[in-house]
């Protein structure tokens, strides 16, 4: 959409049987609140998802598929890899979400220029899934939790584009440092306005 007057957008109700998808997101010791709950259909590119509550658990509504969905959890310094689950014909109950917390890292500084980059934001993708992501210190050093693979890392600050860094970062059995990020492009927004 374009940002310059009303917009209309369709929402197509779906009209197969919707079922019910319930469990626990958990460390494999404690249960973990505040995790994000996606369900999606690889086919078709819907996503449904919901947050755990205090206890880790979650309860959420799909509709009746024949193509088995993938269901994952997420929430900063956690990983978990998508894993299948089949919704057809019945509600599927009793899900347990197993997540491992973050050990490794990747650090580095955000420059502008030659200086670091204040409160400059970190965001790192997981080839074959998974995020992570970070907030750079007043000097733009920043930390940001991962687990071992390969991380494509981006950059962006007040007024600079989001940058993302040429080399992916291979993370094996120990943390990476040294890992920085020069932001160059700038942009302008208009000063936001404030109405009653």
């Amino acid at each position: 959409v374009v940002a310059d007057g009303d917009e209309g957008l369709t929402i197509t109700m779906p009209t197969s049987t919707t079922r019910t998808v319930s469990g626990t997101v958990t460390d494999g010791t404690n249960n973990i609140a505040d995790a994000w709950v996606d369900i999606f259909n690889p086919v078709t590119g819907i996503h449904t998802g919901a947050k755990s509550a205090t206890n880790g658990s979650f309860t959420l509504k799909v509709i009746d598929s024949a193509t088995a969905y993938k269901i994952n959890a997420m929430k900063p310094g956690y990983f978990r890899d998508a894993t299948s689950l089949t919704v057809n014909l019945a509600n599927v109950t009793g899900q347990v979400i197993t997540m491992s917390a973050a050990t490794l890292a990747i650090s580095g500084t955000v420059f502008i220029g030659s200086a670091g980059a204040s409160n400059a934001f970190v965001r790192a993708e997981k080839q074959g899934g998974g995020f992570s992501g970070t907030q750079a210190d007043t000097n733009g050093i920043y930390s940001l939790p991962v687990n071992a693979g390969t991380w494509k890392l981006y950059g962006v600050a007040e007024g600079y584009a989001e940058t993302s860094l040429s080399t992916p970062v291979t993370v094996a059995t120990s943390s990476v440092s040294s890992i920085n990020i020069t932001l160059s492009a700038t942009f302008a927004l208009n000063p936001p306005k404030s109405k009653p």
